[in-house]
């Protein structure tokens, strides 16, 4: 009996509108992106939501909620929707997880810290703070579009050089100002005294800055999933995925990019750094890769054969100051030398 009443505490009337809505849909993580790294997608310590409810090895952070539930109920009030359980079941397990997360939030909070309880071994052990935070941003959606949608995507396609490559031919890259991923320019850099004659002009790249973390491939899959999902037209984290991923190939790309601080590297191992890029974009579909043409630009312009030839020389006898001065000092010397000759040979008395 007490169970019941405890039970009857935690539902509340939810109208017959609400139930039957259509568009009330959770998504889950498609099968083919969560089969690359099953890993990313799993909560380690904690189950918020239906998805992972009552398994075995997340049962541990239960009485934690409970702790947390129970100062919920002093302040706060919720309201709640269903999903595909038991009316009771739901609605116990959506206010226990919903009032953790509140008090959590909180809790984590600058000023919150300061008065949450000093045994509370949650708040005072680092580790378990960050991996709560990170199974609190995991995504398990259910991809229902994709039946509907009758997937018009294109697979992953090359369509770009690397880094490297492009830097030969004499394109420039730059960290760009904004942060944000969309944020993508390709400029044409113009010579002052040379704009009539465009063979001369080389391109420049300007990328918003990649910090690479521990957790970085989880949070990029899904955010990733999160576009695939919901922003299919508006994937700006998938487009930005995508080129990067064009643009590396080795570790010699990430340190390329790490000089021009495109990219953080927090991990360490470069190499490790490309591969974890480049595998970002493995069962990625796109509706439309934005970068495309800018893409197929910068093809067109490594493999014109002068641009290379001229970046090559403007890098062996041009780097720096010193390199330049002697590169110049010897053109003159050798200009003198010819001139001397030709005097000598053509011009002296007998």
């Amino acid at each position: 009996m007490e169970e019941e009443k405890k039970n009857e505490c935690v539902i509340i009337e939810i109208p017959e509108d609400l139930k039957n809505w259509s568009d009330c849909v959770i998504y889950r993580v498609p099968r083919k992106l969560r089969k690359v790294n099953e890993s990313s997608f799993t909560p380690q310590l904690l189950s918020i939501g239906p998805f992972h409810h009552g398994r075995n090895e997340l049962k541990g952070m239960e009485p934690h909620k409970e702790k947390y539930l129970e100062d919920f109920y002093q302040t706060r009030s919720g309201q709640l929707r269903t999903v595909e359980l038991t009316h009771q079941v739901f609605d116990q397990m959506i206010l226990r997880d919903s009032c953790f997360i509140l008090e959590l939030l909180c809790l984590f909070s600058d000023k919150g810290c300061q008065y949450h309880d000093q045994d509370d071994y949650l708040l005072k052990t680092p580790w378990l703070r960050n991996v709560v935070q990170l199974d609190l941003f995991w995504l398990s959606k259910e991809f229902r579009r994709e039946e509907r949608r009758g997937c018009p995507f294109r697979e992953h396609e090359k369509y770009l050089y690397s880094a490297t490559k492009l830097n030969k031919a004499g394109v420039k890259f730059a960290p760009s100002a904004n942060k944000q991923a969309k944020f993508v320019e390709f400029n044409t850099i113009e010579k002052p005294l040379f704009n009539f004659i465009p063979f001369l002009h080389s391109l420049k790249v300007e990328l918003p800055t990649f910090e690479i973390q521990g957790n970085t491939e989880t949070l990029m899959r899904n955010v990733i999933a999160l576009e695939q999902c919901v922003y299919p037209d508006k994937a700006y984290i998938c487009n930005y995925v995508a080129l990067m991923s064009q643009l590396v190939d080795t570790a010699e790309d990430i340190e390329f990019l790490v000089e021009k601080r495109i990219i953080k590297n927090m991990l360490g191992s470069n190499k490790e750094v490309a591969e974890l890029v480049n595998k970002l974009t493995y069962k990625i579909t796109e509706s439309n890769f934005v970068y495309a043409n800018k893409c197929r630009q910068l093809n067109r312009f490594y493999e014109t054969r002068f641009n290379i030839v001229r970046a090559t020389l403007k890098r062996v006898y041009f780097n720096d100051l010193w390199t330049g001065s002697s590169t110049v000092l010897g053109i003159c010397i050798l200009m003198f030398s010819v001139s001397s000759t030709i005097k000598t040979l053509f011009f002296s008395k007998d």
